[in-house]
């Protein structure tokens, strides 16, 4: 279900008074260990695949003056399950590390296709962050 670009920005608006009110529970990325080659090459294939995601929602997203960066799923979805089909998945470890915010626990396509994906950082912060690893 479509909705206006005036919808979306209210939307917008109230996501980012809700994660100021109710922030995550942000985990600290995985540390790299590097005397195991299984696990090292594991977290930065999963670190890369966030660069992927959040380099995604920046160059697609809509940017407001405030810094503020957010894309509406459905458009996410079309965008970034054309390279990785595990987008939904990738969310929900891009939130748990504090790098994207939206409401509820899932997101379901159709269905959600209207809600803002909002990044929590600014870009230049998240890839410093996932560059240590890759």
């Amino acid at each position: 279900m479509p909705v206006s670009m005036q919808q979306f920005e209210k939307e917008v608006t109230l996501l980012k008074e809700v994660a100021k009110k109710n922030p995550v529970d942000v985990q600290p990325l995985p540390p790299v260990v590097h005397n195991e080659k299984k696990g090292l090459f594991g977290v930065k294939n999963a670190h890369a695949e966030l660069i992927e995601l959040i380099n995604m929602i920046y160059e697609e997203g809509f940017k407001y003056d405030d810094g503020t960066v957010a894309i509406p799923f459905g458009i996410l979805f079309q965008c970034y399950s054309v390279i990785n089909n595990r987008v939904v998945g990738l969310l929900g470890k891009a939130r748990k590390y504090g790098f994207v915010y939206f409401k509820g626990e899932m997101l379901y396509q159709v269905k959600d296709d209207h809600k803002p994906i909002m990044l929590m950082k600014p870009i230049e912060v998240i890839r410093k962050e996932l560059s240590g690893i890759n």
